[in-house]
């Protein structure tokens, strides 16, 4: 059910950003990537400051991890801290770079051949929304809830999504597990 999902969310970015066209959406993706490497040094800052608002369930040594082993899962509410701070710069600075990209709307209509206007459009929104849904993905998995963890365990899209992004794994696990 969750493949189905992510696999319905791909597809509708896919439609928006061939809407969008490939100008205003380059606009958007600037906008996100600038946020992305923003969000690495302030969630490392902010991350452990929010210990105090957002509730971790403990993790015990019967606890079950999609995705990581049951050592590393003993230890990963300090990365979830981070993941939490990450996704939750990301998505503040997504509702300025929409509100930007509200203003520069006019830019959909800029005459670009129209083919590939659309395609690129749509390719690239499909990686910024592949990226958000990723980061999701990976603070979700982060958490010792058995039940959360099962529906990840059985979502194929979400294993391969988690585990084998090219580059986007190695990173996130690199600044939020081993820091």
């Amino acid at each position: 059910m969750l493949s189905l999902i992510i696999i319905l969310m791909l597809l509708h970015a896919v439609y928006t950003g061939m809407r969008r066209g490939i100008v205003l959406q380059v606009v958007y993706a600037i906008g996100y990537f600038i946020a992305f490497w923003i969000a690495v040094p302030l969630s490392q800052t902010l991350g452990p400051k929010l210990n105090l608002l957002v509730p971790y369930p403990s993790a015990t040594e019967e606890s079950y991890f999609a995705f990581f082993q049951q050592k590393v899962g003993l230890s990963l509410d300090k990365a979830f801290y981070i993941g939490v701070a990450f996704v939750l710069v990301m998505f503040i600075s997504g509702l300025i770079i929409r509100f930007i990209g509200l203003l520069l709307n006019s830019l959909t209509f800029i005459y670009v051949f129209s083919r590939f206007n659309k395609v690129l459009g749509g390719v690239l929104n499909f990686i910024v929304v592949y990226i958000g849904i990723f980061l999701v993905l990976y603070v979700l998995a982060l958490v010792p809830v058995d039940g959360l963890q099962n529906m990840l365990a059985h979502s194929w899209l979400a294993k391969m999504m988690v585990l084998k992004t090219p580059l986007l794994t190695s990173l996130v696990t690199q600044w939020w597990i081993v820091g």
